[in-house]
């Protein structure tokens, strides 16, 4: 269920490991990089849809009725 909002969260994600990495002194490149980012993304995501989408569309539907 959570998969949009893997879609919509993951380059902000992304965007974050490439801002914060460098400054850290780490590369960013390399598999177990990438795989931490996939983790995250997902967890992100899992987040994001659960916290802030899944209320949102049971608000909405309290708003607005089956026809």
């Amino acid at each position: 269920d959570a998969s949009y909002a893997i879609y919509l969260t993951h380059i902000f994600v992304i965007r974050l490991f490439n801002l914060t990495l460098p400054n850290l002194g780490l590369s960013r490149e390399g598999l177990p990089l990438a795989f931490i980012c996939l983790i995250f993304s997902t967890l992100v995501g899992i987040v994001v849809h659960r916290y802030i989408d899944t209320p949102i569309q049971k608000k909405l539907k309290q708003l607005i009725p089956n026809r």
